[in-house]
């Protein structure tokens, strides 16, 4: 019976993938190995395979016929001591951040002026909900399509004027981001003069942080009864990882809708965000840009005594059980 592998976890690694599986070994071990093949371990072309040892057995993969070799120690190895030594050089690596039909945006800020039209999708992330005895409890939460930024937005349909806080209403999001908490103030700062929102218009304002889920939003100052207020979507998209220098330099292309943006002045580079400008429902876009260093190259170097010889380990013998033998492996490629 030949092995059989279940494949685990399937991850992306630039423009390949990095993927774990498990293989189980049949009831007759072939000798020269277990044949394995891309597709069994979720690509369509393998570039590196890496098992772990499991129950005594070591095991190697056969890069050139494609097959996972399992040995059992037959030498034990001499008392002896033996330093090693890391050499690592750092490369950056090319990313490639995109979004298919995503929800459209915006991210112009109406915080002390009445806006004619709700900001689109301005109550995606929290339904609106109003004002009541001085006191507001934001409406249902909905997760972001993507990391982005959110917004504050005040609507008023009452019938009549109604006013904001006069002086600093703060509004605290708290979510998360690259699965780690994230926490954003965003304040409204209004005066006698521009408190009053009049009816039929919006108030809004947009964080600068990017959002993979909100939780919550709390506001310590809240406007007059019967304003309504919830939440929105923002075009500042969260980068995956962060920028390599950071730097705008390292954003090398970004396109919405297959043109191309400049780079100049929409690179955030403490929140890793790219803002997109004015974005519509089903809008795609690209951004390439050159992520934090990785490790491309380690040497360890033994002194004499160090290495093992290569009869320490000696393959199974041919048509051995290992159906009780799972190994796991980390497979690279595309």
């Amino acid at each position: 019976m030949p092995a059989t592998v279940s494949l685990l976890h399937r991850r992306k690694l630039g423009n390949a993938y990095m993927n774990v599986a498990d293989v189980t070994f049949g009831s007759s071990y072939p000798t020269g190995g277990e044949s394995i093949t891309a597709l069994q371990l979720g690509l369509t072309t393998i570039d590196f395979v890496l098992p772990s040892p499991v129950g005594g057995y070591i095991f190697e993969f056969d890069h050139t016929n494609k097959k996972l070799k399992a040995f059992t120690p037959t030498n034990a190895a001499s008392t002896h001591t033996h330093t090693n030594t890391l050499a690592t050089t750092g490369k950056d690596i090319i990313l490639t951040h995109t979004g298919a039909d995503i929800k459209g945006s915006a991210n112009t800020d109406g915080e002390n002026a009445d806006m004619d039209a709700e900001p689109t999708n301005g109550h995606a992330v929290a339904a609106y909900a109003a004002v009541a005895e001085a006191a507001w409890t934001r409406g249902t939460i909905t997760i972001p399509d993507m990391g982005r930024n959110v917004a504050i937005v005040v609507q008023n349909d009452s019938g009549g004027s109604l006013n904001l806080y006069e002086g600093v209403s703060t509004f605290t999001v708290t979510g998360t981001w690259r699965g780690a908490a994230q926490t954003e103030e965003i304040t409204f700062t209004s005066t006698a003069e521009n408190k009053a929102v009049a009816n039929g218009k919006w108030r809004a304002k947009y964080g600068v942080k990017p959002f993979d889920t909100v939780t919550n939003i709390t506001v310590d100052n809240v406007p007059d009864n019967d304003l309504k207020i919830g939440a929105g979507l923002g075009s500042k998209i969260g980068l995956p990882t962060d920028l390599a220098t950071p730097a705008e330099a390292d954003v090398t292309k970004i396109t919405k809708n297959a043109a191309n943006l400049a780079t100049t002045s929409i690179v955030d580079t403490t929140n890793m965000t790219i803002n997109l400008g004015a974005l519509a429902d089903g809008d795609d876009f690209e951004i390439v840009y050159l992520g934090v260093d990785a490790l491309t190259g380690v040497t360890i170097t033994n002194v004499a005594g160090g290495a093992i010889s290569a009869s320490a380990a000696s393959e199974v013998a041919n048509a051995t059980n290992l159906s009780a033998v799972t190994a796991r492996v980390i497979a690279i490629g595309y």
